[in-house]
């Protein structure tokens, strides 16, 4: 039993080195909540503009949010085909969207 153990921690500990080396992206999509902002224009800021404060260099994140948009606006205006366009095997996708609108 302890070397069971000592084994799933060992390949764990190695596994999450394997992926803190990769260059992970997470790519963001939703409404005003989430959206950039021009930061000498406004105080406001959504948290999808802020993400990236909390990773390392090594994962990107990519904000496709903007205001007044829902998930049906997102996908009428073509900006899910970009998001499709630019994501990759273990690439993340995280969606936001006020609750007027639902994400799928």
């Amino acid at each position: 039993m302890m070397r069971k153990l000592l084994f799933f921690g060992v390949f764990a500990v190695l596994e999450s080195g394997l992926v803190w080396t990769q260059n992970l992206k997470v790519h963001t999509i939703g409404d005003s909540t989430m959206a950039d902002y021009m930061e000498n224009t406004t105080r406001t800021r959504g948290w999808g503009e802020m993400l990236q404060e909390f990773f390392s260099k090594e994962v990107q994140v990519i904000n496709y949010a903007r205001g007044g948009r829902s998930s049906r606006s997102f996908w009428k205006e073509g900006r899910w085909d970009k998001v499709k366009e630019n994501i990759s095997p273990g690439d993340y996708e995280e969606c936001s969207s006020s609750k007027k609108s639902t994400c799928s």
